[in-house]
C-alpha cells in the first residue's frame, strides 16, 4: 500500500528552492518513484496516481496544491469517479472539483477558475499515465524506457562520486579543509567569546576666567579640575551614538594616551 501522504512530503521536500531544467525534472521523478518502489508502471489505480502525483509536484506546484491532491479524499474521488478501464473518458469532474475547492478554501486563495487549470494539470498526467497502462506494449515500453533512464542516472552519480573522491584528495582541497579548521579554532578561541572592554571617555571644556597670579608677572598653575568642565561618559559608545545621530557635529576629534583605545 502506497503511503501517499509520505510521497507528497517527499515531494514538496525535493522541490524546495530549486528550478530544473526538463531533463533535470525527469530524473527527479524517477528518482522520487524509485525511492517509493515505483519505478516500475502497473496496471493499477494506485500506482497511476502516486507516478501522477510525482509528476504533478516536480513540475514545480506549490506545496499545497501537491497536499492537495495527496488528500485521501480526493484521491477516492478520482478512484470510484475517473479511473474506469472500459471507458477511455473522465466522469464527475464537476464533484472533484467541487471537493478540491473545498477542502482547499481554508490554505489557499485560488478563485475558482484556478481550482479548474490545477484540476486539468493532474488530469492530464493521470490520463497520460492510464492510457499507457492499458496498452501492454506501450507500458512494457515506458517501464523499460524508465529502467534505462534510472541506470544512465545512477552511472551518472557514481562519476560524481568517484570525481568528489578524488577532489577530496587533491592538494587544493586539503588546504582548502586545513584553513576551514584553522578559521574554525580561532573563531571558537577567540571571536565566540567576548573580550570587548568598554572604553570609558570624558569631554573636556576649558573654563573661562581670568586668570590671577600670585606675583606680577606669574600665573597660577591650575589643576585639571580647575581648569576644564568636564562630561564623562562610561562608556564612551554612549556619547558616539549620541554624536552619529546628530546631523549638526560633523567633526570629532578623539585625544588619547598611548594604548587607551583610541583605534578601538
Amino acid at each position: 500500500m502506497i503511503l501517499i501522504e509520505d510521497l507528497a512530503a517527499e515531494i514538496i521536500a525535493a522541490t524546495a528552492g530549486k528550478a530544473w531544467e526538463k531533463l533535470e525534472r525527469n530524473h527527479k521523478v524517477l528518482k522520487l518513484l524509485q525511492k517509493f518502489n515505483l519505478d516500475t508502471l502497473k496496471d493499477d489505480f494506485d500506482s497511476i496516481y502516486a507516478h501522477t502525483l510525482v509528476k504533478y509536484g516536480v513540475e514545480r506546484k506549490p506545496p499545497e496544491l501537491v497536499t492537495l491532491f495527496a488528500d485521501d479524499a480526493v484521491k477516492q474521488l478520482f478512484k470510484r469517479n475517473l479511473y474506469d478501464k472500459k471507458e477511455n473518458k473522465f466522469k464527475d469532474v464537476p464533484d472533484i472539483l467541487s471537493h478540491l475547492q473545498k477542502i482547499g478554501r481554508p490554505r489557499l486563495y485560488l478563485k475558482a477558475d484556478q481550482y479548474e487549470n490545477q484540476l486539468n494539470d493532474f488530469l492530464g498526467f493521470f490520463s497520460e499515465f492510464t492510457n499507457t497502462s492499458r496498452n501492454p506494449k506501450e507500458l512494457e515500453l515506458f517501464n523499460k524506457v524508465n529502467k534505462l533512464e534510472l541506470q544512465h542516472i545512477k552511472m551518472i552519480e557514481q562519476q560524481e562520486e568517484l570525481l568528489e573522491v578524488q577532489r577530496k584528495k587533491s592538494f587544493d582541497y586539503q588546504i582548502e579543509q586545513y584553513l576551514i579548521r584553522l578559521k574554525n579554532d580561532f573563531q571558537k578561541a577567540y571571536l565566540n567569546k567576548n573580550w570587548y572592554i568598554d572604553l570609558n571617555g570624558e569631554i573636556r571644556r576649558e573654563k573661562r576666567f581670568l586668570e590671577k597670579s600670585e606675583k606680577p608677572g606669574e600665573k597660577r598653575e591650575l589643576k585639571k579640575e580647575d581648569k576644564y568642565d568636564t562630561i564623562s561618559y562610561s562608556p564612551l559608545d554612549s556619547f558616539i551614538h549620541q554624536w552619529l545621530n546628530d546631523d549638526s557635529q560633523n567633526f570629532l576629534v578623539i585625544i588619547g594616551e598611548y594604548g587607551t583605545g583610541k583605534t578601538t
